[in-house]
């Protein structure tokens, strides 16, 4: 079952992606989707609108988790609102690290960082 919990930690890992790559569009997107009654949304933006209800959710059951310290770091970094893009961006990679440090924390992959220069060198 963890494993089915932690494989949905791709999409908030793309996501994140996504606004670290773009964080102008993403930010306008959001603030566009914020400005816009539930009934007047695109099929597009109540897709992604369900996306991100999916990421809150993954993360509230993360809460009960072993992990639930990191959780709730990431909940609490994406409360307050961001009014300017460098803040977005700045939350966005600070979720994007953690969200990959969950995964490997879980699973312990340990890279050999020496073995792979090694290989390629």
């Amino acid at each position: 079952m963890s494993y089915i919990f932690y494989f949905f930690a791709i999409f908030p890992i793309l996501w994140e992606g996504a606004n670290i790559s773009n964080p102008v569009k993403t930010f306008m997107f959001v603030k566009n989707l914020k400005s816009k009654k539930s009934t007047e949304h695109s099929a597009k933006e109540s897709a992604l609108t369900g996306c991100m209800l999916g990421y809150l959710l993954w993360v509230f059951v993360g809460i009960f988790t072993s992990q639930w310290i990191l959780f709730l770091v990431l909940l609490i970094i994406s409360l307050p609102p961001k009014k300017y893009v460098w803040l977005s961006w700045l939350d966005s990679l600070i979720s994007f690290g953690l969200l990959l440090f969950i995964v490997l924390n879980k699973y312990h992959l340990h890279i050999d960082i020496q073995g792979l220069l090694w290989e390629l060198f």
